[in-house]
Formats: structure tokens, sequence, C-alpha cells
């Protein structure tokens, strides 16, 4: 179970996700009173994909909100046995009606054609860039799985990248930063740990080799930028309690 937040006027959004059943109850923070309310989702449906929120993004409008997010599906054989998990993407509206004295909320499934979006077992990250979504994850059907949601014609379409990128399965943690994604790989015993840069908009992968220390294996990390900064931290080798803490100069002058 997590929280997602959505920051829309002058409201935070405070959803519930995970797995489970059902959960409809919000919180909305108003910073101009600094009042905490709680709410309930409405819709049409009475099962609401709440748990799509867990790893997703989201597009603020005037009076709405688009959520991306993904949902556990089993891919099945023809024997009906489950094969290996696949995460569905899916997107939804929330539509925000506001008064004196509540923050009503409602969401609705967004149609839109399932053999087209992309079929991930595993998603590293996703990003927003001019009202569009991007989703960078693996997807066994194909090698390049980078995939964008045209927010205007509400279709997926898969970018093919250039050059060669990092062994996906040996991918880690993943941030979007000044139209680049940056991505830390090296999960695999006793190599150090790679450093990679895909431009979103010539969509050439690039391995970034900094100056100084270099990193050593890092599991379960995070990676995040500050200005022009970039930052890795997490644990360091398999040394339960060792934590490791980088810097990298983006250079972005």
């Amino acid at each position: 179970m997590g929280i997602v937040t959505i920051v829309f006027r002058h409201y935070i959004i405070f959803l519930r996700s995970g797995n489970g059943p059902p959960f409809r109850i919000f919180h909305t923070l108003n910073l101009k009173s600094f009042e905490l309310k709680n709410g309930v989702l409405k819709g049409d449906n009475d099962e609401l994909p709440y748990e799509m929120l867990g790893k997703g993004t989201c597009l603020v409008g005037e009076n709405n909100i688009l959520v991306l997010g993904m949902k556990n599906n089993p891919r099945s054989s023809s024997a009906n046995m489950v094969v290996n998990p696949c995460l569905y993407m899916d997107l939804f509206w929330l539509t925000v009606d506001e008064d004196s004295e509540t923050l009503g909320i409602s969401f609705e499934l967004l149609p839109v054609d399932q053999d087209s979006r992309p079929n991930f077992t595993r998603v590293f990250g996703s990003f927003v860039k001019k009202k569009n979504f991007y989703v960078f994850g693996i997807d066994n059907r194909f090698p390049e799985n980078l995939w964008q949601f045209n927010s205007n014609c509400q279709s997926w379409n898969r970018l093919i990248v250039k050059g060669d990128g990092p062994n996906l399965n040996g991918v880690i943690t993943c941030t979007y930063h000044n139209n680049r994604l940056y991505l830390a790989e090296g999960a695999s015993a006793g190599s150090q740990a790679d450093l990679w840069m895909l431009d979103t908009e010539s969509l050439i992968w690039i391995k970034i080799k900094p100056e100084g220390d270099k990193i050593p294996r890092i599991g379960y990390c995070t990676l995040r930028e500050h200005g022009d900064k970039l930052y890795l931290y997490g644990r360091e080798g398999d040394r339960v309690n060792a934590t490791a803490f980088y810097e990298y100069n983006l250079g972005l002058g």
C-alpha cells in the first residue's frame, strides 16, 4: 500500500494505492486554509482501478486530471496457466468538482485499444513531456522499451531508440530531468554500476563515464536530480547495512 500525491490548484490530493480490494477514500489538503478533509471517489464502475496508481504519473488540466498507472494482470498460456505477470498500462480521468465545502472527485476509465498498449513485465519509470506520457520498462515482445501515450490522439506508440543501451535486466533505477532519462545499471555480482543517459529528443543512448570515484555495485537504490547534480543513493553490494551516496555533475552550465 502506498500514497500517490497530486497537486491540483491549491489542493494536494492524497490517493491510497496498492494491491487489495478497491479503496475509494481519498484525502485533500487545502494549502490556503491548511484543512485536511476526507472524501470518497465516485464513478459508474464499482471496481475502482486504484491499484494502477502505484507507479504512474498524471496530466493536470483545468477541471480534470488524466492519470496513468499500471495494473497487474496474468499472462496465461492456452492451458490457462499463468506464465508470468504482465503490467498493463491504463489511463483514466479524475474529474474534480470544487465547491465551498468539499472537493469531489469522480473517475472514468479511458477507452484505449488494449492490443496497441505495452505489456510490461517490469516498469522502471514514467514521465510527462509536452502533454504526453512516456513509460520505460521491459516488454519482452520488442527490443525497444520506451513507449509514448499521445494524449491528443489517445493512442500508444512504441519509440525506436538508437545506439547500444543498457542491459535492461540490470537496470535498478531511473529518473527524468531536462529532456533526458538517466538510468543506473549494475546489479550483477562483482560488477561496477554504470550510468546511462537517453536523450528523449534524438532517442540516442549514451553511456556516461563520470570522472572521480567509480560507483560500486548498488542494489535497491534511488536516482534523483537536483539542479545540475545527479544523486545516487542506496545499498552498497550485498551488505545489508552498508549504504552509499554519490554525486554526479551533469555539467549543464
